[in-house]
């Protein structure tokens, strides 16, 4: 598994655990729910059930890490944290959406990050692999300060890409995602 800085736990959001997706976190402890393999410029976490799932990355020869986001099934970002960002992260959500604005669950469930290293004024980097789902997503991420499921407003704070990203099995990335405070 990819090895970061920092380890993480993968926790699941009260809707993803309900569908049964699950995830296993590379770092401090494993544990949760999730979906692709969710890596982090603080560490990983490798996804399962659900048609999500899969080892997840690995290390290259010669002691190398492998780039995830060079590798097939893979979407990578980041989430541009406000200089002003307050709390401690729960965790990070990470979905797709056909459409916008964001309303009911998510079309596609991509990776969920338990207790990120978030750091205001600093991107925080999302690396996702196994990502199985085809089709045009717009990527819509909250990072739960309080909320589980739906994010509390002017606590918790969200984030939809600008235009939707096309996940075909090729290597995808995004524009980084602004976050601000939920409405």
């Amino acid at each position: 598994m990819l090895q970061g800085s920092f380890g993480l736990r993968v926790a699941g959001l009260g809707i993803v655990a309900l569908l049964g997706l699950s995830a296993v976190a590379c770092g401090d402890d494993t544990a949760g729910s999730g979906g692709s393999t969710a890596s982090s410029s603080t560490g990983d976490a490798t996804g399962g059930a659900g048609g999500m799932g899969g080892a997840g990355g690995g290390t290259g020869g010669a002691g190398g890490v492998v780039d995830v986001c060079a590798a097939d099934k893979s979407l990578c970002f980041d989430l541009n944290v406000p200089a002003d960002f307050k709390g401690t992260p729960k965790s990070i959500f990470i979905g797709g959406y056909k459409m916008l604005p964001p309303a009911g669950p998510p079309d596609a469930f991509l990776g969920t990050i338990a207790n990120p290293m978030v750091t205001p004024g600093m991107p925080y980097s999302v690396k996702l692999s196994d990502v199985t789902y085809t089709g045009d997503f717009f990527i819509y991420a909250v990072i739960f300060n309080m909320g589980t499921t739906m994010p509390v407003s002017m606590v918790d704070y969200v984030g939809t890409s600008k235009t939707p990203v096309t996940l075909n099995g090729a290597p995808a990335t995004t524009a980084p995602i602004d976050m601000t405070l939920a409405p």
